[in-house]
């Protein structure tokens, strides 16, 4: 059975009112869910599945907004560059990264920030208060005031460095350093068979790379975990802008960004395992059999959005259907049904009665669950249509080669389909009992 067709120019523009707020946000998610968005309307309306639009924003709102954000990446940009090298003298950047590894040649001495402005101008004969000439008197005062507030962050040099490069122990009896690069190392290799990415002296490269340092400068806590750049290898050839994507990267990692951490992943693949032994105990059971129960191998799933294992408008199409949310909302909406229905019910055995505040709000956190996110079941939806070939493994190492095995060669909308077949099984298995909440999701 085909999905849905993708939502197209005329179906997107038909939602905007005369202000240009995007009405009935659930219907669009509903329809990016069902099939996807076309080429042509793709880069607009990952702008509002991202999160770097609210949906009920006027045209004038997000035009203002936009200019704000842009300066903003530039202004972080160039405090991060300011800080951490501030001349071109910095072994060029650890020669930049014309190579996967390289040498230099006596000690790199790191930048320490001092906030003697004048100071700093002296030192470098830049001033870091004048806005870039290339601005109009609108966005140079937007710029200004961005500037400053970037340089009100205090770069933590040390961990900033550790995310951009690994400094290894020194050779011994030698003054050279071997520099292990992390981000200097992963962005040369990302996607250099595509278009955008492919051929020496490539900007989109040089984008991919300062969008990377910015987001690991700002955000300390998470700094940059290898997949990153695979993340936002997806996002940049859509926007196609430097800032743009910047900020629609850093919109989407704040609802994921758990998931690049130990605890985050782990905690992910725990779920999964919870799932699995719900949706099909008997293939858990053979995974655990073959020692294959710390389901390690679905690792990459996950964190990369199953990015390498479709083509890559496949990939851009699975991307944007995980970004809709549309049947975790439906979900969440069902369980409140199913909440308004328990509590009736209570009342109605209680007399007719209020329930107590206690009662009320026990019932409340026992009927929320959102734990279970639709990638998640498009893992179980992969190891279901495989489920024959797992069942013929005999250990861990046979089902990791059958899994990157499939890499490029699974049918997207099957998958899809089995996906969301087995999200409205656990569901209906879980509100089995509650009408209303089994027919609210039946009608999303």
């Amino acid at each position: 059975m085909p999905r849905e067709p993708c939502l197209t120019r005329e179906h997107w523009e038909s939602y905007f009112a005369e202000d240009g707020r995007v009405l009935n946000q659930s219907e669009i998610r509903k329809r990016v869910f069902a099939g996807g968005l076309a080429e042509d309307v793709r880069q607009e309306v990952w702008f509002f599945l991202l999160g770097v639009y609210p949906f009920l924003s006027t045209s004038r709102e997000r035009e203002v907004l936009l200019r704000s954000r842009r300066m903003e990446y530039r202004a972080l940009k160039e405090h991060w560059k300011e800080t951490l090298r501030p001349d071109k003298s910095y072994c060029e950047f650890l020669l930049i990264f014309s190579s996967f590894l390289g040498n230099c040649e006596g000690n790199i001495h790191p930048y320490t920030f001092n906030s003697n402005l004048q100071s700093r101008k002296q030192n470098t004969g830049h001033d870091y208060f004048s806005a870039a000439d290339d601005l109009d008197p609108e966005d140079q005062f937007t710029f200004i005031q961005a500037k400053i507030t970037a340089m009100s962050h205090r770069i933590d040099e040390e961990h900033a460095e550790k995310s951009i490069v690994s400094l290894a122990v020194f050779l011994s009896n030698s003054l050279s350093r071997t520099l292990e690069r992390v981000i200097e190392k992963d962005v040369p290799r990302t996607d250099r068979e595509t278009d955008y990415f492919k051929g020496d002296d490539n900007i989109h490269l040089e984008w991919l790379h300062d969008i990377l340092v910015t987001y690991a400068v700002f955000h300390p806590e998470v700094g940059y975990v290898q997949g990153m750049n695979d993340v936002l290898s997806i996002i940049l050839p859509v926007m196609d802008d430097e800032a743009n994507a910047y900020w629609c990267f850093a919109q989407y990692l704040e609802t994921i960004q758990k998931d690049f951490m130990a605890t985050g992943m782990v905690e992910n693949l725990r779920t999964l395992e919870d799932l699995v032994d719900i949706m099909d105990p008997d293939l858990r059971k053979h995974l655990i059999d073959i020692d294959a129960g710390e389901m390690i191998y679905c690792h990459r799933w996950l964190l990369l959005g199953f990015k390498r294992e479709f083509s890559q408008e496949d990939a851009l199409k699975l991307f944007e259907i995980l970004c809709s949310h549309h049947l975790e909302l439906s979900s969440i909406e069902a369980q409140r049904e199913r909440s308004k229905e328990r509590r009736h019910k209570r009342q109605q055995e209680l007399g007719g009665t209020e329930l107590a505040p206690q009662e009320r709000s026990i019932q409340e956190e026992d009927t929320f669950e959102t734990k279970f996110k639709f990638a998640l079941f498009v893992c179980i939806a992969i190891l279901e249509e495989y489920r024959g070939q797992l069942f013929q493994c005999e250990s861990l190492a046979d089902v990791f080669q059958l899994i990157n095995s499939l890499s490029e060669k699974m049918d997207l909308d099957t998958i899809l389909l089995r996906s969301e077949e087995a999200f409205f099984r656990y569901c209906r298995n879980s509100v089995h009992s509650t009408s209303g909440a089994n027919s609210y999701l039946l009608k999303s």
